[in-house]
């Protein structure tokens, strides 16, 4: 009972919002593009980085 309580209670969760979930919240389609190409960029770079460390290993 008292596990069902909880779900039911408002404010049982945090709502405090963070820049994070304001970027998703907030931003324009343009300005997420950017981000997200930036951060496939640098994990595409990161991903080939540990494959030619591990082919002069």
């Amino acid at each position: 009972m008292k596990f069902l309580a909880f779900f039911s209670r408002k404010g049982a969760v945090a709502s405090k919002s963070g820049e994070f979930s304001r970027f998703f919240r907030e931003a324009s389609s343009r300005e997420k593009k950017k981000v997200f190409m930036d951060v496939a960029r640098k994990a595409s770079a990161d991903q080939r980085k540990v494959i030619e460390a591990t082919r002069t290993a």
